[in-house]
C-alpha cells in the first residue's frame, strides 16, 4: 500500500490554485510541476500526446527524516499525468502515477505505478476499466486505485 494520499481536488471544475499556500489536503504536487499555467494571465494550455517520458540523473543524494524511523532515508521521485479522456460523451480524468522510491542509505530503488480516477468525488477504478499486470484495490474509505508493484528492487548503485 503506498504512503501517500491524492494531492488534489476530485471532480469536474474542482482546481487546485498552485500560487495558495496549503495547510492541509488536498494540496498541489510540489517541486518542478508544469500546472499548465501560462505567464501573464495568458490563458491555461494542455498537452494532446499518446505518451510522457520524464528523466532523471543522480550523481549524489542523500536524504534524511528521523521522524520517519525505518523510512527516515526514503524519499521518491514522480513522474504524475492528468489523463482527460471522454467515453461515450462522459468525461473522466485519470491520475497517472509512475513513482520510484529510493532509499539514499543503501540505493535500493523500487518502483509503484499507480492510477487514480479522479472524474468525481467517490469516483471508483474497476478492473474493466484498466489493463495491465497490476490490481484494483481499495485505498480508503470509498477510493479504489490500480496500482503495479513489480518484484523489481535494482540493486545498490556501483561508483
Amino acid at each position: 500500500m503506498p504512503r501517500y494520499r491524492a494531492a488534489f481536488s476530485r471532480g469536474k471544475g474542482m482546481q487546485v490554485n498552485p500560487f495558495s499556500s496549503y495547510q492541509a489536503e488536498p494540496a498541489p504536487p510540489v517541486g518542478i510541476a508544469d500546472y499548465g499555467i501560462g505567464p501573464g494571465g495568458t490563458p491555461p494550455y494542455e498537452y494532446r500526446t499518446s505518451s510522457f517520458l520524464g528523466t532523471v540523473s543522480i550523481g549524489s543524494l542523500r536524504t534524511y527524516n528521523g521522524s520517519l524511523n525505518s523510512t527516515a532515508s526514503d524519499m521518491s521521485i514522480q513522474l504524475n499525468v492528468n489523463l482527460v479522456f471522454n467515453d461515450s460523451g462522459v468525461q473522466y480524468v485519470y491520475w497517472v502515477q509512475d513513482v520510484a522510491f529510493l532509499n539514499t542509505t543503501n540505493g535500493q530503488v523500487f518502483f509503484i505505478d499507480n492510477i487514480w480516477n479522479m472524474s468525481s468525488p467517490g469516483a471508483s477504478m474497476y478492473n474493466s476499466t484498466v489493463s495491465g499486470n497490476g490490481t484494483v484495490a481499495p485505498a480508503g474509505k470509498s477510493i479504489d486505485y490500480y496500482y503495479y508493484a513489480p518484484n523489481n528492487t535494482l540493486p545498490p548503485a556501483t561508483e
